[in-house]
């Protein structure tokens, strides 16, 4: 089920900043010994993301107060068991930052899988490598979840808060931490969000695998109402004729419902039943009842900004059955989801470690019946040390029944040295009635 998707411009992306969801989605290659500088690179990804998804020539695309919710999901960003190794790690990290010409080693973002041990040799410096090694042994004398190492998160929460994303889900051993000895990392999951989720959790996939018993992994989601759950509007009439009825109204509560505070409601009162409402709520999606002079008016949350679902997740990358079992409890668990919450919107993004075509087979057909948003590109967005393109990170979409996604720009995906993977994401994200203009109502 594919979407055709508008291309990102200047114009379009000033729109996005009244409205819609933005979502992004990057995988900050976090992962201890295999990858470049592992305790000090990873949170440099955070001016990636400021850059191109926050803000635009010195300023916040969604400055506070527009209706606009921006959420940015992170992988790899792993928390890991350190024991008393944790001074040692920190110690490198400063290293690390301090004298990066002579604490780190040359800067790559690609590692050969199939030479593991003379990779691991290849990305890290003595200092950091001496630090894990110290790390990895205290970690397994002494398996206690809250001695952690936990700084990526900590840093990517910090240096994005300033820019908009004051709220992180995932923080403090929420996002996988377990206290099995055999667990000694967390799913790297994160959600950074413009607002405070209303709910939120995180499902591990069942059952663990042999080839990752280290590392708990899972789908980490958050839960965004709308903050009002509808609003009550009244509206004083202004005249009453024989076969019509027009108000000026007021939204007197509902403060991020309405740009504009004030609208001209227009009905005819062949529309009302004899209990004074609207049998269908036709085009303005009101329920009406008419008592003398006043209009009270029950308004559902069509604002950009009703209760969203977004979900984000790292499938399994070796085994092509493995990732089809856990995509399979992924559909089981939005189904839940969708069945507790009701949302407006759900979005999935992450690492899926699979092309599009073989997770559109999957999330297209029902029960999810989602789009898949982010594009495509010969750039892909994940390259190996063959130079082997692979697009492996997606964000897909399913509107709330029997209404449609608008106004979604798919931008080209970000390469950066700092990952080794693409920074993807789509703005604008609404899901609205069929038939319904962009922007017509509230």
């Amino acid at each position: 089920m594919m979407r055709k998707l508008e291309a990102a411009s200047p114009e379009k992306e000033t729109a996005d900043a009244t409205g819609g969801l933005t979502v992004a989605t990057l995988n900050v290659w976090g992962m201890p010994f295999a990858s470049h500088a592992v305790l000090s690179r990873p949170a440099r990804n955070a001016t990636t993301i400021i850059q191109h998804v926050l803000m635009k020539n010195g300023h916040l695309l969604a400055p506070p107060g527009l209706s606009t919710r921006c959420v940015v999901c992170v992988q790899e960003a792993w928390a890991f068991k350190c024991g008393l190794g944790g001074p040692a790690l920190h110690l490198a990290r400063c290293l690390e930052t301090c004298w990066p010409t002579c604490c780190t080693a040359t800067a790559t973002n690609t590692i050969d899988e199939g030479r593991l041990v003379s990779e691991i040799l290849r990305v890290n410096s003595c200092c950091t490598l001496l630090a894990q090694l110290l790390a990895l042994v205290a970690g397994r004398c002494c398996p206690l979840p809250w001695l952690r190492y936990d700084v990526i998160r900590a840093q990517l929460a910090s240096a994005l808060r300033p820019y908009g994303l004051p709220h992180a889900t995932g923080m403090h051993g929420a996002a996988g931490s377990s206290w099995s000895f055999h667990k000694l990392m967390d799913s790297g999951l994160l959600i950074l969000s413009s607002e405070r989720p209303s709910a939120s959790g995180f499902v591990g996939y069942t059952p663990p695998l042999a080839e990752e018993s280290g590392v708990h992994k899972g789908i980490l989601w958050a839960l965004f109402d709308s903050g009002e759950g509808g609003s009550e509007v009244r509206a004083s009439c202004s005249c009453i004729r024989a076969s019509r009825a027009e108000a000026t109204t007021e939204f007197s509560s509902a403060p991020s419902v309405a740009a504009a505070t004030r609208c001209m409601l227009t009905c005819t009162l062949d529309d009302v039943r004899l209990d004074g409402s609207l049998p269908q709520a036709r085009a303005c999606d009101l329920s009406l009842s008419l008592s003398h002079s006043l209009l009270v008016l029950s308004l559902p949350p069509y604002s950009p900004l009703r209760a969203q679902l977004v979900l984000t997740t790292h499938v399994h990358a070796t085994s092509a059955e493995i990732r089809g079992a856990q995509r399979q409890q992924l559909i089981r668990v939005i189904t839940e989801l969708r069945a507790r919450f009701s949302p407006g919107l759900v979005v999935l993004c992450g690492d899926m470690n699979e092309e599009a075509e073989g997770l559109l087979a999957d999330f297209g057909p029902s029960p999810l019946a989602m789009s898949r948003l982010s594009e495509s590109t010969p750039d892909g967005t994940c390259i190996d040390r063959d130079g082997t393109v692979h697009t492996l990170d997606h964000i897909f979409a399913a509107p709330a029944r029997g209404e449609e996604l608008r106004g979604c720009v798919a931008h080209p995906p970000v390469r950066t040295m700092l990952s080794d993977h693409s920074l993807v994401w789509v703005s604008g994200i609404r899901s609205e009635p069929p038939g319904r203009t962009e922007g017509e109502g509230v």
